[in-house]
């Protein structure tokens, strides 16, 4: 896979080019002196000393007739009690003197440009930080993507453990099963992970006693192996810092820190050419290591937090969108990935770049129908049908987390269309009845719970249900699973697991299972207002 070319740096500017009268204020002081002496030595000497003559008579005229009484002005010069001069501070810290305004231009085409590792720099050292914490903390309620709960943005996780969690849990329709489903994966997870502190999608290699069937076969997405496996952690509210599984996330999250693709003027960047890593990557990444800043504000994961999302900005087409590699036209799924980092960014008061979530928008706009309620893939999709409905649920959540109302006629007629009963959670189907689709239903879930209500009640039991009774119970499998002939388990009933395997299956369910308590509600206050509505 290629990367992008940068267009070459430009370190000086030609001449400016002004009016006659503007250049005329420029002119080499030598040359005015020059004039001033040719001049000088072509006038007559008499016509010199006439000159001289007259200003000393007017002078003494001046002089002998001014009034006797007048004081003549003078100057003093003194100390003031406020040293104004000393007092001038230059405050520099507010500056982000990383942004760069240099306008990147749209590679037209990918495959005959030259790989990433060519064409920037190896382990370049980024900067420090000229944002402090402080802030970066005061910029993290503004701007158009959402955020609810406390003032700043950590109150966002807030939900995620001690009493919170089991008030958030009973509130949005969570079980002592479905918990007890969520600490088996994760009991699943932290056994399969290897010695380096990395996941794979093939499960099955690594010592020790390991889950053998449906292996993933992405094995060289290390970074997007990794990034998925911590957020189930994440969003149980273990951190590197307390938990029982506080030597798993820090591994984990140190190996992201220190094996990261590149280190470019632009980012963090956890992408990597030759089909290692892509954008997809990228996005999941940046999700953990901003939500591991968000709960515990570790000034150790600070930089790779802010570089991350940097290199998602700069990865950002023209048009708005993301894709497989950098400046690339965008698609709604890996779309989907970027606006969740940036939006797990604000939680944690990481800067975003409002500008380039504007853009993300107005991508929204171009792929979709009916007042923003159904989305394409690449475009607008020709009508409305089931076919789409992984791309609405993405897209409808993305508009949820930038700021679209509950009553937005977007918002209402999006989640009318995923709840219909002809479509509801994709749990499977004739031919493979246990092949259920979770990156639809982890999308479409969140949707759902964040919208609230009767036809939330009835998609989450059909959808946890579901999960608690398909979780493998006995043997290495244990606390896993595995949908043959979902997304991303393309293979069918035997073998291989598709791309991500049972690791990817495993972590997108474990995910929805924590939808109860993972983020704060975005309508909590408009709910409360509708179920008390005086009439």
């Amino acid at each position: 896979m290629s990367g992008v070319v940068s267009p070459p740096r430009v370190d000086h500017l030609p001449p400016t080019q002004g009016t006659e009268e503007e250049n005329e204020k420029f002119v080499n002081p030598a040359i005015q002196a020059r004039k001033r002496f040719v001049l000088f030595n072509l006038m007559p000497s008499w016509s010199i000393s006439f000159v001289a003559h007259l200003l000393l008579l007017l002078a003494f005229a001046v002089w002998f007739l001014r009034t006797p009484n007048e004081s003549p002005i003078s100057f003093s010069a003194g100390t003031s009690d406020n040293n104004l001069l000393d007092d001038i501070k230059v405050d520099f810290s507010g500056m982000d003197l990383e942004d760069s305004t240099l306008e990147i231009p749209d590679t037209p085409s990918f495959d005959d440009a030259p790989k990433l590792e060519e064409i920037l720099p190896t382990q370049l050292e980024i900067p420090d930080q000229v944002q402090t914490l402080t802030e970066m903390m005061s910029d993290a309620t503004t701007g158009a993507l959402a955020v609810s709960g406390a003032v700043s943005g950590m109150g966002e996780t807030g939900g995620r453990t001690g009493e919170s969690r089991r008030k958030m849990l009973r509130e949005n329709g969570g079980t002592a099963e479905s918990e007890e489903c969520v600490e088996l994966a994760l009991e699943w997870l932290a056994r399969h992970q290897l010695k380096d502190g990395s996941w794979n999608f093939d499960h099955s290699v690594g010592p020790g006693v390991r889950s053998k069937r449906n292996p993933g076969n992405y094995t060289e997405h290390r970074a997007a192996a990794t990034g998925l496996a911590l957020l189930p952690f994440l969003g149980s509210g273990f951190t590197h810092q307390e938990g029982k599984y506080a030597e798993v996330v820090r591994n984990g999250l140190r190996f992201l820190v220190e094996n990261r693709g590149i280190d470019t003027p632009n980012g963090f960047s956890f992408f990597r050419a030759n089909n290692a890593d892509d954008m997809y990557s990228h996005g999941i990444v940046s999700i953990a290591l901003c939500e591991a800043f968000a709960m515990t504000q570790d000034p150790w994961l600070m930089a790779p937090a802010q570089g991350s999302i940097k290199f998602i900005e700069f990865a950002q087409h023209s048009e708005g969108g993301w894709r497989y590699v950098p400046k690339q036209q965008g698609d709604t799924s890996v779309v989907g990935w970027q606006i969740m980092a940036l939006k797990s960014a604000k939680m944690g008061g990481i800067k975003v770049n409002d500008e380039v979530v504007n853009r993300a928008s107005r991508f929204l706009d171009r792929v979709s129908i009916e007042y923003g309620s159904h989305f394409g893939y690449l475009a607008k999709p020709s009508e409305v049908h089931g076919n789409n409905k992984t791309n609405t649920a993405i897209g409808l959540l993305c508009r949820m987390y930038l700021g679209w109302g509950r009553e937005q006629p977007g918002i209402v007629s999006g989640v009318d269309f995923l709840s219909d009963p002809k479509r509801g959670p994709y749990l499977g189907s004739v031919e493979y009845p246990k092949g259920a689709n979770m990156y639809y239903n982890y999308y479409a879930t969140q949707v759902m719970m964040q919208y609230g209500g009767p036809k939330w009640d009835k998609w989450n039991v059909e959808m946890r249900e579901y999960l608690i009774k398909n979780m493998d119970r006995e043997g290495p499998d244990r606390g896993s699973w595995y949908f043959p002939g979902g997304d991303h388990g393309v293979s069918g009933a035997g073998g291989g697991g598709g791309p991500g395997g049972r690791l990817y299956c495993t972590a997108m369910a474990a995910m929805t299972l924590e939808v109860y308590y993972r983020y704060m509600p975005l309508y909590k206050e408009k709910a409360v207002e509708d179920d008390f509505k005086l009439r």
